[in-house]
């Protein structure tokens, strides 16, 4: 018996040790780990995770997930969202979700605005209950903004113009595929669309110098421009946006002499003695890098032999060169006198030639200057040079304009258009002109008359000429307004290097990728190819510079290894990949997102001790079962071995001794 009390009394000792440090245990988790209620019921904790959130764009997602803490389930648990944007609460939910399981909550964006979220999700019943918060931002899709758009002056006719461009940007992502739309709607109508890069990914302004532009200052006068941006947000599959137009005026000088002003021709040309000027260059509109020539036409109507001498300022004989600068007109006889302008030197603007003419017949001397106004402009390349020259003819009462047309040595036009717009008020109508060297039509539209000119096929480095003659012209300022614009399409000499695709993946913030560039060679000879991409500095580009040796018709790849900074957002990369007589630019687009955050939180929540005590216990018996039956199962062998030592056994001596006392005991 008192060994079986001792068993009882460590079974009891072991229990209650068991026992005590489950609940200590259990408290003590509780208490520093706490994101639980505990309660008779299922304890549970809530972790909540919120990716990417782009203002007035489709839905995003709230995930969140409700897991017990011990081993137990509980259905239909209700729960409420609420979140708030400066203190203010913007959204609320109610929910209803089981323990456990992972739930995603869809939220519209068309409401939210950027800035800062917070929330507040919560879960309970009738015994136990959770909370976490929900801390986000709403990012702001990307958003373009026109501060101003002016024409930088003085601008005189016929010079090229500068315009300047500030564009705001308002969201968080740079705009891609910008372009910029031009519109001048007075004193001619003339629309231009240029594309805009490198436009910032963070909220910015940036002043944007645009490429100088021809052909909107063709005359004298207040010019009307409205401007206007198109992009697209790649966040948001390439949505097409559109800016609000800004509107503006800019004045257009007349001509000037490049030292000091001249005034125009009088009308009509003076005469000098005895001698008749028959033509006379009046305007002249040329490409830099290009020529053009013209005449000065000169009689004799009397009956004496005139000297003539003719000469430019020495500040421009480089510039224009005459074909003679002396000669000898006999009676009544006629001579042209070409006059050769050479551009190649020339910055685009507008310049004055005074071409001095003199005559001397019988000891007799009379002069004479005639001013030809010539505006030079720059071309593209690739792009086929137009000049134009405008001669007074018959003592200014007619025009002679003289168009050329000449196409650079890797340019072909075939079946192609050209429109040569002349003021309207220049002749009373239609009939007073005259077009021939090349096919063509006339029309009266928006206050002008269009010469289109079909072009069947021009060859490169070749030139046609096309010719209008203008019968009682009204005015001769608006010969200053006569221009002619390629509408052909014209084929250029395709290139050794042809890019077939570039994908560059989207990046996450500190995340590694590779851009890959697929081009094909088709030089005739075996050349080498680099390539060389550049970027943000917060971008590290490994192999940023490579070389590639390529034979004819060959297929290239080069790998570009990147490793992004702690910077999202979207801008751009600029890949060069040159070879012997060929280069191609590209702009690669170039996405970061951040990376989610996890978010999830913990609550400090004093214990309930009954239930603590209950689940303890409950816990412990898990956790040590085999422990615990290894001792019941010791203490009943135990007991019963103890049992069977005390229990009387059978002795056989004993039995033959009283087999033996009965005999005796028959006996007597």
């Amino acid at each position: 018996m008192r060994m079986l009390a001792g068993f009882i009394f460590v079974f009891l000792i072991l229990t209650v040790f068991l026992v005590s440090y489950s609940i200590a245990a259990s408290y003590n988790n509780a208490s520093l780990t706490a994101n639980v209620v505990v309660v008779p019921g299922c304890p549970f904790s809530i972790s909540a995770n919120v990716p990417r959130v782009i203002a007035g764009v489709g839905n995003f997602n709230i995930n969140y997930s409700l897991s017990p803490t011990v081993n137990c389930t509980l259905p239909s648990m209700y729960g409420m969202l609420r979140l708030y944007n400066n203190k203010r609460m913007v959204y609320s939910e109610n929910l209803s979700a089981n323990v456990p399981s992972s739930n995603t909550i869809r939220i519209n964006t068309s409401s939210l605005k950027g800035g800062q979220y917070s929330g507040n999700l919560s879960f309970a019943n009738n015994h136990t209950s959770n909370f976490t918060n929900v801390d986000f931002t709403v990012l702001s899709a990307a958003k373009l903004v026109i501060s101003n758009f002016r024409v930088v002056g003085p601008v005189n006719t016929g010079s090229n113009i500068n315009m300047h461009l500030i564009l705001k940007s308002e969201g968080d992502y740079g705009a891609g595929n910008v372009i910029l739309f031009l519109n001048l709607t007075s004193p001619y109508i003339k629309n231009l669309t240029i594309p805009i890069k490198n436009i910032p990914a963070a909220p910015a302004s940036v002043d944007i110098a645009l490429p100088s532009e021809s052909n909107l200052a063709l005359y004298a006068g207040t010019y009307k421009i409205s401007a206007y941006v198109e992009y697209t947000d790649p966040m948001v599959s390439n949505k097409t946006y559109t800016t609000a137009p800004f509107n503006t005026t800019y004045i257009v000088n007349a001509p000037s002499h490049p030292s000091k002003p001249v005034k125009l021709p009088a009308v009509p040309i003076p005469k000098i003695p005895k001698i008749t000027i028959t033509s006379a260059p009046l305007y002249i509109t040329m490409n830099s890098n290009s020529t053009i020539s013209t005449s000065i036409g000169i009689s004799n109507p009397s009956n004496s032999t005139e000297t003539l001498n003719l000469s430019v300022p020495g500040y421009i004989s480089n510039i224009v060169k005459l074909s003679t600068h002396s000669l000898e007109l006999t009676p009544n006889s006629n001579i042209s006198i070409s006059v050769l302008v050479d551009g190649k030197n020339l910055s685009s603007g507008v310049y004055n030639i005074p071409i001095n003419v003199s005559a001397t017949i019988n000891n007799k001397t009379s002069s004479y200057t005639d001013y030809a106004t010539f505006s030079v402009s720059s071309s593209g390349v690739n792009e086929p040079v137009v000049n134009t020259a405008v001669e007074l003819q018959n003592n200014t009462n007619d025009g002679y304009v003289v168009i050329s047309i000449s196409t650079p040595s890797n340019v072909t036009i075939t079946n192609g258009t050209a429109i040569t717009y002349l003021p309207q008020g220049l002749v009373p109508n239609e009939s007073y002109m005259d077009a021939y060297g090349m096919p063509n039509n006339i029309t009266e539209s928006d206050g002008y008359y269009y010469v289109e000119w079909h072009i069947s096929k021009l060859k490169p480095l070749q030139t046609v000429y096309a010719y209008i003659y203008v019968r009682k012209q009204v005015s001769q300022l608006l010969f200053s307004g006569i221009h002619t614009d390629i509408l052909a399409p014209s084929v250029t000499t395709p290139s050794i290097l042809h890019l077939l695709y570039v994908n560059s993946p989207s990046f996450e913030t500190l995340g590694n990728g590779t851009t890959v560039v697929e081009l094909l060679y088709t030089g005739a000879y075996p050349s080498s190819v680099n390539l060389e991409l550049t970027g943000p500095p917060y971008m590290h580009i490994y192999n940023a510079s490579q070389s590639l040796p390529a034979l004819p018709n060959q297929l290239l790849y080069a790998y570009f290894k990147q490793t992004a900074g702690n910077t999202s957002g979207t801008s751009i990369e600029k890949l060069l990949i040159t070879a012997k007589g060929a280069a191609i630019n590209y702009t690669v687009p170039l996405v970061i997102n951040s990376r989610p955050v996890k978010i999830t939180t913990t609550t400090t929540i004093a214990p309930n001790i009954i239930g603590t005590a209950a689940e303890a216990i409950k816990g412990a018996v898990q956790r040590y079962f085999i422990l615990l039956l290894v001792i019941i199962i010791a203490i009943i062998i135990t007991i019963s071995y103890y049992r069977y030592i005390n229990k009387p056994h059978y002795d056989r001596s004993r039995s033959e001794y009283i087999k033996s006392m009965k005999k005796r005991i028959g006996k007597k």
